[in-house]
């Protein structure tokens, strides 16, 4: 199955309304489980487009021995003149395809390895920043302690409950997963993008409030209501000896933010800086942008297959152009300008609009011509040989 063309899928939407397609992928993360799905649509499209392009030589690769097998055994000087300029076509495409590939190759496999470890940041901040507090499970009074000199000091001990996995939050993400999608390959047009602060990959500041009252040593119950150590299981309002604690996180406020894909916000400028040289291990904001936009800039566009052209749009391809015309010596003279070069195309493959699949690779599967190319198997070989012209 061939794959979709990833960063070409996009294209018509750019045509139809190229601001609004920027502003819903510099737009589209506003929480880390956004950014989680968002880079991984991003992976999917680069990862894709690598694939494609890598495949593209292939099959060129295929196409262009099967053609020059085949005009080998060809008899027909009009047919292996088609063949020799399909031959060199897929040859021409191939090449253009693996310089692309060799150009971009090393900025495709850097940002997917970028997007692999932010996605793990960005699951392992899910785990260690609670939303809220951790919540006390138990108060353990022990008196008669001499932390602060003498006898007299109570120790209470305050455990806390589990973290709570914040996994479950990703699930409402999960249902605008075609949003993110249709966001991540609508990237192409945009200067910025929101990703969450470096920040947030650092465990939250716990602000600890400590309370006391009367005399410590008295305070040998847990208060099970706000797990305190009290002199009673009553409210707070009511003891007559206690020592507790309240936890909290200070307020986050917004945790994205938009991040230029550009120098100055401006294409022509080039790629903003990264900060890979600051921080070795993360990947930052400022270091994911960077690759982002490393890759970006590198064209990935598969070559169409040989195969599938017909004799129509083989016309309007210069490359074919320039090989037609290469091969008529005889009618196109080297310095000559050459003012229509469609009809150095036309003059070897008509106007026809047959694919080229139909007209010249389907014949190449018949029983003799397998047979002089050296794939036929063995029965079709005696069926060859035994024909008069074979016979020695």
């Amino acid at each position: 199955m061939r794959l979709p063309y990833a960063l070409l899928t996009v294209q018509l939407a750019f045509v139809i309304n190229p601001t609004r397609a920027e502003q819903t992928a510099a737009a589209a993360v506003t929480s880390l489980c956004t950014e989680v799905e968002y880079n991984k649509q991003l992976k999917f499209h680069f990862a894709n487009a690598l694939i494609t392009a890598e495949q593209a030589v292939r099959d060129l690769s295929d196409e262009a021995t099967t053609l020059r097998l085949a005009l080998a055994a060809e008899k027909s000087a009009a047919r292996a003149t088609a063949l020799a300029a399909l031959e060199a076509l897929a040859i021409s495409r191939r090449t253009k395809t693996v310089m692309e590939l060799q150009a971009g190759k090393a900025e495709y496999v850097s940002l997917l390895e970028a997007l692999d470890a932010r996605i793990g940041q960005l699951k392992a901040a899910l785990r260690f920043r609670p939303t809220a507090a951790p919540a006390k499970k138990s108060a353990t009074p022990k008196t008669g302690q001499s932390t602060f000199g003498g006898v007299d000091t109570l120790h209470c001990t305050i455990t806390l409950e589990d973290a709570k996995s914040r996994d479950y939050e990703c699930d409402s993400t999960l249902e605008n997963t075609q949003a993110l999608k249709k966001a991540a390959a609508q990237l192409q047009t945009a200067t910025s993008i929101n990703l969450i602060k470096d920040e947030h990959f650092t465990y939250k500041n716990l602000k600890i409030t400590a309370m006391g009252k009367g005399t410590g040593n008295s305070a040998t119950t847990q208060a099970t209501a706000n797990k305190d150590c009290a002199d009673t299981d009553t409210t707070r309002t009511s003891y007559t000896a206690g020592v507790g604690i309240d936890l909290a996180f200070e307020p986050e406020g917004t945790i994205h933010t938009s991040v230029q894909l550009y120098k100055n916000g401006n294409i022509a400028d080039g790629c903003a800086a990264s900060d890979e040289h600051e921080h070795k291990t993360l990947i930052t904001k400022k270091k994911l942008a960077h690759v982002l936009c490393k890759a970006m800039q590198k064209s990935l566009k598969p070559a169409k297959r040989v195969k599938d052209e017909t004799p129509i749009t083989l016309a309007d391809d210069e490359t074919m152009q320039k090989i037609a015309i290469a091969l008529q010596p005889n009618k196109y003279k080297e310095g000559v300008e050459v003012t229509d070069k469609e009809c150095a195309v036309k003059a070897i493959f008509g106007t026809g609009t047959e694919t080229i699949q139909t007209k010249y690779f389907q014949p190449l599967t018949t029983t003799e011509l397998k047979y002089k190319i050296g794939t036929a198997e063995h029965k079709q070989c005696r069926s060859v040989r035994n024909k008069p012209r074979y016979r020695t």
